[in-house]
């Protein structure tokens, strides 16, 4: 309890000294200057207690109110004093001198001297102390910061993303403005599926690092390959190809031909060609950034297993499936050495290679892979979590293949669930699994459930995507093959015909797809 000095017109002198006694209560010792006890002095606490006379000892116990605290401030009051005589409290000078002189923190040397009144010297040592504080402030500041970014990173490393999410923005509150830190909480809230905010986060490192760094700033060239994540991830490859080519101009400059920041940059171009379905392009980023981190870091390494992944990805994409096959079992074996069996980056190898093995009509190997992936990631993400649609998706696909219709519907519905709050009801995502319910629907031979999910599904594709995307040349290929199915072929001839139109257009004259659609256009399936 802090205790406020209160003066009167006296000729005598006490020391109140307050202490705590049992609960409720504060004892109080008066003396004079010289020492002695002083009996018959009413003290009370203003505002927050009673008063009462002081004994021989010099001690009077005073209860307190029960908002008293120990810490508040208070102000001690002499209501009368023995007759003849009259009192005023004083700081303890010859303790507080004696205690001052001794001091060697300039606080307490402040103390002593303000309440000497010597206010030139109290605030000479007041500022040193103030200076001494904000220094050990912004050490505890940079130390919790510090301690914030490796607790984000090692949570990443474990593949919990929106923990570690949630600890780099500890670390951004202290650097609000730090590139670095904007760029790995973005990456982590990507990682979680939090593109809306990954990507304002981005935008502001991007907005930050233009106006504050040199144009050949390798620093800049992490801000652009941050940026251009973001930009494939929310579907807007073609701009997010401009950054990477921007990040790799400056990489090659700064950095010269071989460093692991080009390679980095090159990954992310691979990416952003592969969405924009340029394969033999992606490939050859891919290639190049894969032979530069392996020639930097060893063969046996994550980075290099993460655009070895990508790779593998394109490979399945174009057709070959054995060599991707051969890629992923790889680096399944690599990730769950040093990530742990239960780690998302596992999951999603196992869902890479469930699909492969999908491809070559593997079926009864591809399943257990694929129930294990929707297994690590609904422990890892929770149930509702598009990542969860993705595996979903990859199983239901499975298990009509295998004729277990019903249970494909069931799974295909809970991903358009899943799909319509992640990304809404006019998403791509939305419309690919529309797409992929047609096709139960029809194998269990509900012809008329079948056209209506085809043709929402061409609906938004023909809003969402461009038209040198293959999947709409899929999409209207469906809807002829259940049209003729109904045997309304007046209806699935102009549908073959549009396939045929981006077949064309997206995959070139030469692809297999292609050349199945010119068959149907000119001999349209009976069934």
């Amino acid at each position: 309890m802090i205790f406020r000095l209160v003066s009167c017109a006296a000729l005598f002198f006490i020391l109140a000294t307050p202490s705590w006694g049992e609960k409720g209560y504060m004892v109080l010792s008066v003396k004079d200057t010289e020492g002695h006890p002083l009996r018959g002095v009413q003290l009370g606490i203003e505002g927050i207690g009673t008063s009462g006379l002081t004994g021989s000892d010099g001690k009077v116990r005073v209860r307190l109110g029960s908002a008293a605290e120990e810490g508040d401030y208070a102000t001690l009051i002499i209501e009368s004093s023995p007759k003849g005589r009259d009192y005023v409290m004083i700081s303890p000078w010859d303790r507080r001198r004696e205690w001052g002189a001794k001091a060697e923190d300039p606080y307490d040397k402040g103390l002593a001297d303000f309440y000497d009144r010597n206010y030139p010297k109290a605030s000479s040592e007041f500022q040193k102390s103030l200076s001494e504080r904000e220094e050990k402030l912004s050490v505890a500041k940079d130390q919790a910061a510090e301690a914030a970014f490796f607790l984000g990173t090692s949570l990443y490393s474990e593949g919990k993303y929106q923990k570690s999410a949630d600890a780099f923005l500890k670390c951004q509150e202290l650097r609000p403005d730090d590139l670095y830190v904007l760029y790995t909480r973005a990456l982590s809230l990507s990682d979680a599926g939090d593109y809306d905010t990954a990507k304002a986060l981005s935008d502001k490192a991007l907005t930050i690092a233009e106006r504050t760094l040199k144009p050949d700033d390798p620093v800049l060239a992490t801000a652009l390959d941050n940026a251009g994540h973001l930009l494939v991830l929310k579907n807007e490859p073609t701009a997010g190809e401009a950054l990477y080519r921007r990040a790799i101009a400056i990489d090659k400059k700064s950095l010269g031909p071989i460093n692991h920041n080009l390679a980095a940059s090159l990954n992310g171009l691979g990416v952003s060609l592969e969405n924009q379905h340029k394969f033999a392009e992606a490939k050859s980023a891919y290639d190049e950034a894969i032979s530069m981190d392996d020639a930097i870091l060893g063969t046996d390494n994550l980075e290099s297993a993460s655009y070895r992944n990508n790779r593998a990805l394109l490979l399945d994409q174009m057709g070959n499936h054995e060599m991707a096959e051969q890629e992923f079992r790889g680096l399944l074996a690599l990730r769950e050495a040093a990530q742990g069996p239960e780690h998302p980056a596992v999951a999603a190898t196992l869902q890479a290679l469930s699909r492969t093995l999908i491809e070559e009509q593997r079926l009864g190997e591809a399943e257990p892979f694929a129930l294990r992936a929707l297994k690590i990631d609904e422990e890892v993400f929770g149930p509702d979590d598009p990542r969860i649609g993705s595996a979903l998706y990859q199983l239901a696909t499975l298990l009509s293949m295998e004729g277990k219709y019903l249970e494909a519907e069931e799974d295909l519905n809970r991903v358009l669930e899943i799909r319509e709050k992640a990304d809404g009801p006019e998403s791509p995502s939305y419309a690919e699994a529309l797409t992929e319910l047609a096709w139960v629907l029809v194998k269990g031979g509900r012809l008329a459930e079948a056209e209506q999910r085809c043709r929402l599904s061409i609906t938004i594709s023909q809003l969402k995507l461009q038209e040198s995307d293959p999947s709409l040349a899929l999409r209207w290929e469906q809807l002829g093959v259940i049209l003729s199915m109904q045997k309304r072929s007046l209806d699935a001839q102009p549908a073959f015909e549009k396939a045929l139109r981006f077949a064309r257009e997206s995959l070139g004259p030469d692809h297999r797809i292609t050349r199945r659609i010119e068959a149907e256009v000119a001999h349209p399936p009976i069934f």
